[in-house]
């Protein structure tokens, strides 16, 4: 059997749960940890670039986050969805077409993990409310730029790929195809 190599940030949070998850289970595993102030995995970057996905990491986390809180909402998640999709969505897509400009990636011309993050976690969104995007072309053309990249697309096209669940079965959304 192939040893699992768990790649996380060096810090506990959900990188933690799964470790605790391998130990338990008594799985044998390469734990590789990443340094929170720069060091991205498989990707050289200059320091200001490595200073932009820094940031814009975090960034990506406030459109994720927000989603998958969404997603787990038992009471009241018509209003929430309505508040998520209504309030925060538009403020951060917003600021990020306008971060993106006429930019190929995230960070200018050279696609970084941010790209990946984003790209994901805006595939997801948009699984909820499909039309998300329709008001940011900019941002609706660098998703499409993204899933066109020859490895992604061979990937989403092979039976590798899982489109649904992107939800546990605890949650309210996500845990089925919703289309």
């Amino acid at each position: 059997m192939t040893k699992l190599i768990l790649g996380y940030w060096g810090i506990g949070s959900l990188g933690q749960r799964i470790r605790y998850m391998l130990e338990y289970l008594g799985v044998e595993y390469e734990d590789k940890r990443y340094e929170l102030s720069g060091e991205h995995p498989n990707v050289d970057e200059t320091e200001e670039e490595i200073r932009s996905c820094d940031v814009l990491e975090k960034v990506g986390r406030d459109l994720g986050m927000p989603f998958y809180t969404l997603c787990y909402t038992h009471d009241g998640f018509d209003d929430a969805k309505k508040k998520y999709f209504g309030e925060t969505i538009p403020k951060l897509l917003d600021l990020l077409e306008k971060f993106l400009g006429c930019s190929r990636w995230i960070i200018g011309d050279k696609l970084t993990y941010v790209d990946f993050c984003f790209c994901e976690a805006l595939d997801v969104i948009q699984l909820m409310t499909s039309d998300c995007l329709d008001k940011h072309q900019g941002i609706k053309k660098y998703v499409e730029r993204f899933y066109a990249l020859d490895k992604i697309s061979a990937y989403r096209q092979s039976d590798r790929f899982k489109k649904w669940p992107i939800s546990s079965s605890y949650a309210n959304w996500g845990t089925k195809c919703e289309d």
